[in-house]
């Protein structure tokens, strides 16, 4: 695994993570997932990049700061313009890589390196 964050490069921590791959490092998120209150999802977005997502990371998606993706402006990429593949079937709580200082899991910050390498390039 990956020593430093893709964003910041800052210390990544290892956690305990839900399968979101957006919120699955916070605790609530683990929490919600050992209680059974979360479904989860493969969906494309952004130009067919895969994620798998909680279903409250695919609605709020949109609300994701177009800036801090780097994401044109007139790019629509919330729950409308994305694609749901299926839904994740026996999903695994499992440990990954964990940014505290971005807030989010390694397979995100990565997502959301690639998209914004895309947009410069």
């Amino acid at each position: 695994m990956a020593d430093e964050c893709p964003l910041c490069y800052g210390q990544l921590e290892t956690r305990h993570a839900a399968p979101c791959e957006e919120c699955g490092g916070e605790p609530e998120s683990l929490e919600a997932f050992r209680g059974g209150e979360q479904a989860y999802y493969l969906v494309n977005v952004l130009g067919g990049r895969e994620l798998i997502l909680c279903t409250g990371c695919m609605v709020d998606f949109g609300s994701l700061d177009r800036k801090f993706l780097g994401v044109p402006a007139g790019t629509d990429y919330g729950f409308d313009h994305m694609e749901v593949v299926r839904e994740v079937n026996g999903p695994a709580a499992r440990g990954d890589n964990y940014c505290p200082s971005c807030g989010y899991r390694l397979k995100f910050l990565r997502f959301v390196k690639a998209v914004r390498s895309h947009a410069a390039g």
